[in-house]
């Protein structure tokens, strides 16, 4: 979804929900861990022109890249990929609100308009309702734009949700299917520096909750 022309522009999707409309897309290609009071919930959607369905999926890590919680859907009457990112972004913030999370980073790969453009578009009152839940449900939140090698856990997830009966959906909470824990696995810096990090981090978790 993020071409390398399209970089240049702040997402429209990142740029309404965040507090600050100053959006940076970093430049690492893996994804990165979130700071250890927050979690990060990676959100993607997918969409089939021909059949106007679509897919949303989310997957939450937290500083240690541990899977705190993900989940998949299918979507019909789907109008444009936006359409499907802001259900993806809803779904994510609805299954984080049920579970109590006090500090969220939500990342997207959708990179699409302009932010002046954002609150005109179809599905104004989608993205007035994720700003809202956002607003009222959290301690404290960010909504980070990245290229899509950085978001490969929910693009599969994603493209995995599309592919179920009509309107299903699929939640987990700790423990994942192996499709998600093996594309999770495939973004882990498989490097010493890093499981000497990891080994050595005590962190007590339970801040990260309300």
């Amino acid at each position: 979804m993020v071409a390398s022309s399209a970089i240049q522009y702040s997402s429209e999707f990142t740029s309404y929900l965040s507090k600050s409309h100053a959006i940076h897309i970093p430049t690492t290609n893996r994804w990165t861990q979130p700071p250890v009071d927050f979690l990060k919930i990676n959100i993607d959607g997918s969409f089939c022109r021909e059949t106007q369905t679509g897919g949303w999926g989310f997957c939450i890590r937290d500083c240690d890249e541990d899977v705190c919680g993900a989940g998949m859907g299918q979507i019909d009457h789907v109008a444009d990929p936006l359409h499907a990112e802001t259900i993806a972004c809803l779904k994510a913030i609805e299954f984080a609100t049920e579970l109590d999370m006090g500090r969220i980073i939500i990342e997207t790969d959708a990179t699409l308009l302009k932010s002046s453009e954002f609150d005109l578009a179809r599905h104004g009152v989608l993205f007035r309702e994720a700003k809202f839940l956002l607003r009222t449900n959290f301690l404290d939140y960010k909504v980070l734009c990245c290229k899509r090698v950085c978001n490969t856990v929910a693009h599969v997830l994603a493209t995995n949700g599309a592919r179920l009966v009509s309107g299903n959906v699929m939640l987990w909470h700790d423990h994942v299917p192996d499709f998600v824990s093996h594309t999770v696995a495939s973004d882990q810096p498989a490097t010493d520096q890093f499981l000497k990090k990891k080994k050595l981090q005590q962190i007590n978790k339970s801040h990260l909750f309300l």
